[in-house]
């Protein structure tokens, strides 16, 4: 099994052209703070894994599928992303 700073160096981090983040769901998820409506939209629009988006947020493979499932989640939790992507 690889260390999360591996899986980091193998995957690089997860791009998306700016138009993507302009794009009205996105934008809506943004404000609302819905990180796992947020993590479902990259997904579809980088074309990425799960695997990739957690390794590019920092958080375990398990919990990005856990807010993948809880999309609806009232407890938005995508500063704790945000700190750990830019930390």
């Amino acid at each position: 099994m690889y260390s999360h700073r591996e899986m980091a160096g193998r995957y690089g981090p997860v791009s998306m052209p700016d138009r993507e983040w302009r794009k009205p769901d996105i934008r809506h998820a943004l404000r609302e703070r819905a990180a796992g409506t947020l993590l479902s939209l990259v997904q579809k629009h980088a074309g990425v894994s799960q695997a990739r988006l957690a390794t590019a947020t920092g958080i375990v493979q398990a919990q990005a599928n856990a807010e993948l499932r809880d999309q609806a989640a009232a407890a938005a939790r995508i500063d704790v992303l945000a700190v750990r992507r830019s930390g």
